[in-house]
């Protein structure tokens, strides 16, 4: 008969990996540390997910008004050099009335011109520097270099003033062998849309 082998009564050691599990297990520090690091972790992600986009969203918002604000100026620069080239006709049919001295149609160019969309004010400027008629009333009478300080009245040309969101055209008009007078008339700039959507 054969006997089966003796066993053996020396316990065998746990593996690594089952020792760790233990330690772990009986540790429940290091379950709170492992917590709070992750939650630590969750936190500075989140906020530096914030910050990021706050800071594009500034970037975003002042490239938009750099943009808009280029714009703005090359409309204004578009807009100057249309009203300029549109205010020598309109010079020479108010030319055509001075040397004729027909007032009603002055009147009528003024009431007329105003009337346009962004046309905000026109004025006749006599020679002596006192504008003669106005779309608005009360300008008439008044010196001319007082009531438009920011343009020139004395040009040989057509010439245009950009002030904030507006045009100011200064048109001369030329009799023969004098000057009869300058034509200035504003024009209101159209404002571009500044939704931030």
């Amino acid at each position: 008969m054969t006997s089966a082998p003796p066993e053996s009564t020396t316990p065998v050691p746990p593996s690594l990996a089952t020792r760790c599990l233990r330690w772990v297990k009986a540790n429940p520090t290091l379950h709170a540390v492992v917590v709070v690091l992750l939650s630590l972790a969750v936190i500075v992600a989140s906020i530096s997910g914030v910050v990021s986009r706050r800071q594009l969203e500034r970037r975003a918002s002042a490239q938009q008004d750099e943009l808009l604000r280029s714009t703005t100026a090359t409309l204004a620069g578009q807009a100057s050099a249309l009203l300029r080239l549109t205010a020598l006709p309109l010079g020479w049919a108010f030319r055509s009335a001075l040397l004729k001295d027909d007032l009603a149609a002055i009147d009528t160019y003024l009431r007329r011109m105003v009337q346009e969309p962004h046309v905000t004010d026109v004025a006749l400027v006599g020679t002596d520097g006192v504008i003669s008629h106005a779309s608005d009333q009360k300008l008439q009478g008044r010196l001319a270099q007082k009531a438009f300080p920011e343009v020139a009245l004395d040009g040989q040309s057509p010439a245009s003033v950009v002030t904030g969101h507006e045009v100011r055209i200064v048109v001369p008009i030329m009799g023969y062998d004098r000057r009869l007078g300058t034509l200035v008339f504003s024009y209101a700039l159209p404002e571009l849309p500044k939704d931030r959507t």
